[in-house]
C-alpha cells in the first residue's frame, strides 16, 4: 500500500484544486485596474483598442461622469474611426489631467490634427477619459 503525503492537512488533489482557484482569482484581479492606470497608459490602451477595431471595448477607458458615457457604444465610435485605418498618436505630452498629441493616419479626418484627451481619476491612481477634442472641432468628439 502506498502512503499519500498530505500537504497542509489536505490531500494532494485538494491542494491542487485550491491552488487552481487561487490562480484563477489572481488572473481575474490582474485584468482589473488593481495597480492603477496612468494617463499615458489609458491613452495607449484606448488607441490600441481603436487600432484593433475593438470599438465595443472603448467604453472601459471612459470616465462614467462624461456626458456622452451612456451613448458611447461601438456604433458611436464607428462615426469617428474606421476599422481599415491605423491611428498613431505622436508627440504625446502629459499634463496634470490631460494628454495631447498629434494624430497620424491615412484617414484625412484625423491626419496631423492635435488631439487632447481630458482625464479624470475614477478612483485614486486610475485615470479615465473625460473628453476627447480634435483641433479645429468646435465641440469635443466625446465629452
Amino acid at each position: 500500500m502506498v502512503e499519500r503525503k498530505k500537504t497542509l492537512g489536505m490531500s494532494r488533489g485538494s491542494y491542487i484544486k485550491a491552488l487552481s482557484v487561487v490562480a484563477l482569482v489572481l488572473v481575474a484581479v490582474a485584468g482589473c485596474d488593481f495597480f492603477g492606470v496612468t494617463i499615458r497608459d489609458r491613452v495607449d490602451q484606448f488607441m490600441s483598442d481603436v487600432n484593433a477595431g475593438r470599438f465595443s471595448d472603448l467604453k472601459q477607458h471612459l470616465h462614467p461622469d462624461a456626458e456622452s458615457y451612456a451613448t458611447a457604444d461601438a456604433l458611436y465610435w464607428q462615426d469617428y474611426f474606421q476599422t481599415s485605418e491605423t491611428y498613431t498618436l505622436n508627440d504625446l505630452s502629459i499634463g496634470a489631467s490631460s494628454a495631447t498629441g498629434v494624430m497620424e493616419s491615412t484617414d484625412a479626418t484625423w491626419n496631423t490634427l492635435s488631439v487632447t484627451f481630458s482625464m479624470q481619476e475614477e478612483t485614486p491612481g486610475v485615470w479615465k477619459i473625460l473628453s476627447i477634442t480634435r483641433q479645429g472641432d468646435t465641440l469635443p468628439i466625446f465629452d
